[in-house]
């Protein structure tokens, strides 16, 4: 059961960071097309890139995991709820400043986090390869 879950989960991840990248993008390029692009919080949120990039960092991680760990479900869900909350105060720039920042810092606080998790279980799998 452990096994199902886990590629289940997986499969979400990686449905979810194709659906920010392909879908989301195109979007927010054709509406600010005639709008000047910004180096803030707002605009690099607000792309989607950050979160498909820790969607596809939390697919890797769950992917090397022998079962389904619901820590890295709740992050990303947690990263999407906050990029909602950005998307919907985009247009009042003090909400936005605040939920756009926050975004940005979890996305790349978990990113951090389940990165150096990935490379630590693909070691004990490496480990444990040359033991058997």
């Amino acid at each position: 059961m452990n096994r199902i879950l886990a590629q289940a989960g997986l499969l979400t991840y990686v449905l979810a960071a194709i659906a920010v990248l392909l879908v989301w993008i195109p979007n927010f390029v054709v509406v600010n097309a005639q709008i000047a692009a910004e180096w803030s919080w707002r605009y690099v949120a607000a792309s989607g890139i950050p979160l498909g990039l820790l969607l596809t960092i939390i697919a890797a991680r769950q992917s090397v995991s022998p079962s389904f760990k619901l820590l890295l479900l709740l992050e990303g869900l947690a990263a999407i709820l906050v990029w909602m909350f950005c998307l919907k105060s985009f247009n009042y720039p003090p909400q936005a400043n605040f939920f756009c920042a926050l975004h940005v810092g979890l996305c790349v606080v978990f990113g951090a986090v389940n990165l150096m998790g990935y490379r630590r279980d693909v070691k004990q799998i490496d480990r444990a390869r040359l033991r058997a």
